[in-house]
This record gives structure tokens, C-alpha cells and sequence, in this order.
């Protein structure tokens, strides 16, 4: 069994904004919580589920667009738990290994006596 076996990887998340501000290359979309976040399958791994209103940044170049247009941002399941992995599972394993790399190195660096006052905080 799959840990996300009753998830469906192609279901999209969906949210209403309102256009904040338009750049060059980006257009800003504050996005307010809908009731339906609670039954939605991603809640857990959505951010925009924990507050009422959230500013985004959508990349690219949208010509038809004014301040105060009504949008709507989409983006699949797939893409919350690709953005979930690289937010919180990659650095995890870094620092694990930066752990595991650099703790022999500080016993090698110094005798055991001297490293108690290495990490001593007084």
C-alpha cells in the first residue's frame, strides 16, 4: 500500500485572487482561504490553508491582466508535493548529513575534555 494511494496526482488545487500588482515578468495575486480548503485532499501540504489571505507570485508575462482583475491559480497535487519535498525533505537530508560529516570532525579537532567547552553556552 502506498502512503498516497488515495490521493489522485492529477486533482488540481484551485484558488480565487484578486491581481495585487503587475511587473515586468510577474504578476502578484492575493489569494483569500475558501471554505472549500478543509475537504480539499492537499490541505495538509497546501500554506494557503493556514491563513486567511496570502500574496503570490505568478511568473510570466500576462498583457490582458489590470490591478484588480479577478483570477484564478491552479496547479496540481503533483506540484504541492513537489514543492513540499524540495521545502522540507531535501533540507532535512542535508542537514542529517552535515550532521553525520561534521560531528567525527569536531571530535578529531579537538581532545574530548576541550570540546566540552567548545559547545559550552556559559
Amino acid at each position: 500500500m502506498h502512503l498516497y494511494s488515495k490521493m489522485n496526482h492529477t486533482e488540481t488545487i484551485r484558488h480565487e485572487g484578486i491581481v495585487e500588482s503587475i511587473g515586468a515578468d510577474n504578476v502578484s495575486v492575493r489569494i483569500l482561504q475558501a471554505s472549500a480548503c478543509s475537504s480539499c485532499s492537499a490541505r495538509g501540504l497546501c500554506r494557503s490553508s493556514e491563513s486567511k489571505e496570502k500574496l503570490i507570485d505568478v511568473r510570466g508575462h500576462y498583457p490582458t491582466l489590470k490591478v484588480g482583475d479577478s483570477v484564478t491559480l491552479q496547479g496540481s497535487v503533483r506540484q504541492g508535493l513537489r514543492a513540499s519535498v524540495l521545502a522540507y525533505v531535501i533540507p532535512l537530508i542535508l542537514m542529517t548529513i552535515a550532521l553525520f560529516i561534521l560531528w567525527p570532525l569536531c571530535w578529531s579537532w579537538c581532545s574530548i575534555t576541550e570540546c566540552s567547552s567548545c559547545f559550552a553556552t556559559g
